[in-house]
C-alpha cells in the first residue's frame, strides 16, 4: 500500500513537472509520423518507377529467337519487353527535340512501364506501326497538331526520317531524357538494321507483383543479368533521405532540450520520495533505474499520442487524396511532382518514432538517474 501511495506522489510530480516536456515529444512524434507517411509512398513510387524502366534483369536476345524465348517467359507470369533502342531526334516544324527511341510493341512496353493507360491519342483501337509515344521529362513540349512530326534514330540507314503516326505526349513521365517509344509490330523479325549481321533485341524481365527473388529469379533464361533499378532508385530518393535526416536532426535536438531540463527538475521535486524509497532499503542502483524507467515511459507514453494525432491528420489527407509531394520541401516536391501518390498513413514509421522516444527518454533521463542515486536517508522521516 505505502509502495501504491509513493507511485500516486511521483505520478502527481511527474504530470506536473515533465508536462511541457511531453508535449514536445508529442509534437515532434507527430510530425514525424505525418512526415514519414509522405515520405514512405513517395520512396516505393520511386523503386517502383525505376524498376518499371529499367527492369529487374535484362540482356540482349537474337531477334529470331526473341519470339520464344519472350513466349517461354510471358508464360511463368513475369512482365517482359523486347525492344530495340538507340538515340535519335524528334522533328516537328520549328522544334528539334533529342530523344531515346525505342522500338517496341507499344502496348506491352507500356504495361511493363506501369502507365498502360496512356495509349495513342485520339483512338480506341490497338496501335498500329508508327504510332509512339513521347515521354517527357518536363512540362512544355509542344508539338503543333498541324504538322505532324517526324522521327529518324542512329540505326536507320542513311538517318532516314519516318513520320509518327497518332501521337501521345506524357509529360513529366521521363526522370533523364526524353523518351520516344514507336510501336513495330514485326520488331523480333527486322533484319535490315544496319551494320547488324545478327540483329539481336533488348529483353527486360521485371515480377508482376513485386520484385523477382528465389526460384522465379533462378529460373530466368542465361543472358539476362541483374540490372541497377535498385542503385539508380537510391541516387533518385538521395535527396529525400537527405532532407529526412535534416528534419530528424532537428526535432531529435528539440526533444532533447526539453527533456533533459524537465527531467532533472522532475528528479528535484520528487526528491522527498526518493529519500522514502531510501529508507525503505532501495539501493541507489535501484532508485536511478527507477527514474530511467519514468524517462522512457513518459517519453515513449508522449511519442504515441502525438503518432496517434500525425496518424489521424494522415487519414484525413488520405482520405481528400492529398499528394504525398505535397508535404515536401518546394526543390523536392517539383522534381518529384509526377509521382501521383497520396499520403498514407504509416504505421511503422510511428512504431518508430514511439521506440525512439523511449530510447532518447531513458537517455535524458541519466543525469538525473545520477542525482537519485546520491539521495540519502534523513532520520526521523515521516511519510504517508
Amino acid at each position: 500500500m505505502r509502495l501504491l501511495k509513493l507511485a500516486f506522489r511521483a505520478v502527481l510530480e511527474w504530470r506536473r513537472f515533465i508536462a511541457p516536456a511531453v508535449a514536445a515529444v508529442a509534437a515532434v512524434s507527430a510530425i514525424v509520423t505525418l512526415a514519414g507517411s509522405a515520405v514512405a509512398p513517395v520512396a516505393d513510387a520511386v523503386r517502383d518507377r525505376s524498376r518499371f524502366e529499367l527492369g529487374e534483369y535484362a540482356g540482349p536476345v537474337p531477334a529470331p529467337a526473341a519470339g520464344d524465348r519472350l513466349r517461354g517467359l510471358g508464360s511463368t507470369g513475369l512482365l517482359v519487353s523486347a525492344s530495340r533502342t538507340a538515340a535519335g531526334v524528334l522533328a516537328s516544324p520549328g522544334e528539334l527535340l533529342l530523344v531515346r527511341v525505342h522500338r517496341t510493341d507499344l502496348g506491352v512496353e507500356l504495361a511493363f512501364r506501369g502507365i498502360a493507360d496512356h495509349s495513342p491519342a485520339g483512338s480506341e483501337s490497338p496501335p498500329s506501326s508508327g504510332d509512339a509515344v513521347l515521354l517527357a521529362p518536363r512540362d512544355g513540349f509542344g508539338l503543333r497538331a498541324d504538322a505532324p512530326p517526324r522521327w529518324s534514330s542512329d540505326t536507320d540507314r542513311q538517318r532516314a526520317t519516318r513520320p509518327v503516326g497518332r501521337l501521345t505526349v506524357v509529360e513529366r513521365a521521363s526522370d533523364e531524357s526524353a523518351t520516344l517509344l514507336v510501336h513495330d509490330a514485326t520488331l523480333l523479325d527486322e533484319v535490315e538494321w544496319a551494320g547488324d549481321r545478327e540483329p539481336t533485341v533488348r529483353v527486360r524481365v521485371r515480377g508482376a507483383a513485386g520484385p523477382l527473388a528465389g526460384r522465379a529469379a533462378q529460373a530466368l533464361p542465361a543472358g539476362l543479368t541483374p540490372t541497377a533499378w535498385r542503385e539508380v532508385a537510391a541516387e533518385r530518393l538521395r535527396p529525400l533521405r537527405s532532407a529526412m535526416r535534416l528534419l530528424a536532426t532537428v526535432l531529435v535536438a528539440l526533444a532533447t532540450a526539453t527533456l533533459v531540463p524537465g527531467q532533472i527538475l522532475l528528479a528535484n521535486r520528487t526528491a522527498p520520495s526518493l529519500r522514502v524509497l531510501a529508507a525503505w532499503g532501495f539501493a541507489p542502483r535501484m532508485r536511478s533505474r527507477l527514474l530511467v524507467a519514468m524517462g522512457a515511459f513518459a517519453s515513449c507514453f508522449a511519442s504515441v499520442l502525438g503518432s496517434a494525432v500525425g496518424l489521424g491528420l494522415a487519414a484525413v489527407m488520405n482520405a481528400r487524396e492529398r499528394p504525398a509531394v505535397s508535404l515536401l520541401p518546394p526543390d523536392l516536391a517539383e522534381r518529384l511532382a509526377p509521382l501521383a501518390v497520396s499520403v498514407t498513413p504509416s504505421v511503422e514509421w510511428a512504431g518508430a518514432a514511439a521506440a525512439v522516444a523511449a530510447l532518447l527518454g531513458a537517455l535524458t533521463a541519466l543525469p538525473s538517474a545520477g542525482m537519485a542515486a546520491t539521495v540519502t536517508a534523513r532520520r526521523n522521516l515521516w511519510h504517508w
